[in-house]
């Protein structure tokens, strides 16, 4: 249960035993509509927030990305490869690496983070900057 499931199912509790019979307490009815409000918000981006993608072996950002947009956005296939033309994404992705897409009002998010895997995608975009400067 969140700090927010806490602090609801408090103002709850105190509407339904206090508030009715106590006039002086009545103002803090305006927390309780603030609490639905903010609740209802939270649920319909909970709804947006889908569960990460774990890369595998020959995976890339481009085709999770991809897949997600197709799949489970529905777009069609030219608009998700537009969306990706304008997408910064990461060229080297290991086993492991966990990625977080969102796609919502024509407007598409992905991110890669260490997931399971041994080393982040920074640690991986270091290194490989690193060989290219001593390559130089």
């Amino acid at each position: 249960m969140t700090i927010i499931d806490n602090a609801f199912q408090l103002i709850l509790f105190a509407e339904r035993n206090y508030l009715v019979h106590d006039p002086e307490l009545k103002s803090l009815k305006w927390m309780v509509d603030d609490v639905n409000s903010l609740r209802e918000k939270i649920d319909s981006i909970e709804n947006f927030i889908k569960e990460p993608s774990q890369s595998q072996a020959r995976d890339s950002h481009w085709k999770i990305s991809y897949n997600y947009l197709t799949k489970q956005a529905g777009l069609e296939k030219e608009k998700a490869r537009d969306l990706l033309r304008r997408t910064a994404l990461v060229d080297n992705i290991i086993p492991g690496f966990f990625t977080f897409n969102l796609y919502y009002d024509d407007v598409f998010l992905t991110t890669l983070t260490l997931g399971e895997a041994k080393i982040s995608p920074t640690t991986v975009r270091l290194m490989e900057n690193k060989k290219e400067i001593n390559q130089v």
